[in-house]
């Protein structure tokens, strides 16, 4: 092990050194854990969704030029 070390070499002040704490990081995680592809899957229905709504409005589109 290695011997504690209190007095300064710069300054040559006797006992005035001090350990301090190592630094650490915390890892947080999300309170609201999230399966595998459970994105994709969101997007995917997201995509369905907005393609449905296209269909409509080229179909409410399309009758009404013939109109």
């Amino acid at each position: 092990m290695e011997e504690e070390k209190k007095d300064c070499p710069e300054c040559k002040i006797k006992n005035s050194l001090e350990k301090e704490p190592s630094s650490f990081s915390i890892k947080q995680h999300d309170s609201t854990p999230t399966k595998v592809g459970h994105a994709v899957k969101k997007s995917i229905e997201e995509f369905k969704e907005d393609l449905k709504e296209q269909k409509k409005d080229l179909k409410k589109e399309y009758t009404e030029k013939d109109e």
